[in-house]
Order: C-alpha cells, then sequence, then structure tokens
C-alpha cells in the first residue's frame, strides 16, 4: 500500500478502545474501629488464638475490613470477602498491606483496598485504613476467581 491509500484505509472492524481502569480509591482512616467487640468474644479469641500470628494478622484485619464496610452504608450489606486480589498484599511485621481485593454485598463484587496494623501480640487493631472501590463487572468474576454465588 501507498502512503496514501493506507491513509485512507479503513479497517473492515473498527477498533474497540478498551477502557483504562479506574485507579483504587486511596485508602483513609477508619473513624472507628468497628472489629473490638467481635474479637472480644470468648469463641472467637480462642479459635484466633490457635493461630499463627501472619494468619491472625489476615484474620482480624479481615473481620475490620467487613465492618468498616458494613458501616460505610445502610445499603451494604457484606457478605463475603477476598483480602487480596490480582495486585497482592503485603504482610511486613505487624501491618498488612491488601490490594486489589474484593468484597460482595447482595450479589455484586466491589473493589477493596485497606491497610490494617495490629499489636504486638497480633491480637488488636490500632490503624486501619480502607477504601471501597466501583463494582467488578461480572465477565471479570471467573478470572478473579470471585464466586458468583
Amino acid at each position: 500500500m501507498t502512503p496514501s491509500e493506507q491513509a485512507a484505509y479503513v479497517p473492515a472492524t473498527p477498533a474497540i478502545p478498551q477502557a483504562k481502569p479506574t485507579p483504587a480509591p486511596a485508602p483513609k482512616p477508619a473513624k472507628t474501629l468497628y472489629s473490638k467487640n467481635i474479637l472480644a468474644d470468648p469463641r472467637v479469641r480462642g479459635a484466633l488464638d490457635k493461630l499463627p500470628p501472619e494468619a491472625r494478622l489476615v484474620q482480624i484485619c479481615s473481620i475490620e475490613a467487613l465492618e468498616q464496610t458494613r458501616h460505610s452504608s445502610a445499603a451494604f450489606v457484606p457478605e463475603i470477602i477476598k483480602v487480596f486480589g490480582r495486585n497482592g498484599g503485603l504482610i511486613s511485621g505487624q501491618h498488612l498491606s491488601a490490594r486489589g481485593g474484593a468484597v460482595r454485598s447482595r450479589g455484586v463484587w466491589r473493589e477493596i483496598t485497606f491497610e490494617c496494623t495490629v499489636n504486638a501480640t497480633f491480637d488488636t487493631i490500632t490503624a486501619f485504613r480502607f477504601a471501597l472501590g466501583g463494582a467488578i463487572p461480572r465477565s471479570a468474576w471467573a478470572s478473579r476467581r470471585l464466586p458468583a454465588d
């Protein structure tokens, strides 16, 4: 093709612009920590005490994440959380940084990102920051290993 033919060429199938991923909102500090009452339950405490510190960190931070989402809106009823997503997460000492996770409410999965710090005995949250993102398209659920039911 000559340059003028290339300039005039219109493909049979027009290119479909790819949607740019929306950046996750920056986590904001929680005004209140809600997991305290749940973690005070002797049955919960007994189960958590059997876990190694890193597993305990993930569990208590997940409880706080669910409670933060529950208190974020009366319409939001968290059913399940997947803490780490395609962007992974990082545990460093007493700190968990969870990126690319998802939380489901009323059958709809939404993005969640949070940062959580616990005390030296890994049994109390000392700081928590989180952000809820947008809805995750149903077409992405399988690739992210999010259950449909």
